[in-house]
């Protein structure tokens, strides 16, 4: 249940709070439209830095792959599928997803020490 309430977290600021998609990202995002496979985006974008279950892709340090990033503290891109295809793509602050992943983390360990 918790590990639920972070995955949502985790969503609510990717995709809303601190999320933009600024033109110089465009063309990233373009290749990542709505309805796209997550096969396409592994070959466009490779492995993703983490993920939360098979629904939420982070790649991180994503700005340093377009040096014309406007903004360094939103290095984070956010893909959100269902049923394996994109519903969403976002670009948001690393440094807040990292820490709501890692809660995430804790969550699940404490959950598998537990059923032990």
């Amino acid at each position: 249940m918790k590990s639920q309430l972070v995955r949502s977290l985790v969503l609510t600021v990717a995709f809303a709070a601190c999320s933009f998609a600024s033109e110089s990202f465009r063309p990233f995002i373009l290749k990542l439209t709505p309805g796209s496979s997550s096969e396409s985006v592994r070959k466009t974008l490779g492995v993703p830095s983490a993920t939360l279950g098979k629904d939420l892709w982070v790649y991180f340090e994503f700005s340093q792959a377009n040096p014309n990033a406007e903004n360094p503290e939103f290095d984070t891109l956010v893909i959100a599928f269902t049923d394996g295809r994109v519903t969403d793509v976002k670009i948001t602050d690393g440094r807040v997803v990292r820490k709501l992943l890692a809660q995430y983390q804790a969550q699940l360990a404490k959950a598998s020490v537990a059923k032990k």
